[in-house]
């Protein structure tokens, strides 16, 4: 699932302005959390 769905979708979000980090973690059970940080001032509701 890592290599399929997880790796693809933190480029993808890693690409939008404002991020200060994202992590992830792929469990055994099939699911996958993305924690993305936005840095101080940014909405993330119109990041682009």
């Amino acid at each position: 699932m890592a290599k399929a769905v997880l790796i693809p979708l933190e480029r993808t979000i890693n690409g939008i302005s404002g991020i200060k980090n994202i992590a992830s973690n792929a469990g055994n059970d099939g699911e996958a959390p993305i924690r993305v940080v936005f840095n101080p001032g940014t909405d993330p509701n119109v990041a682009p």
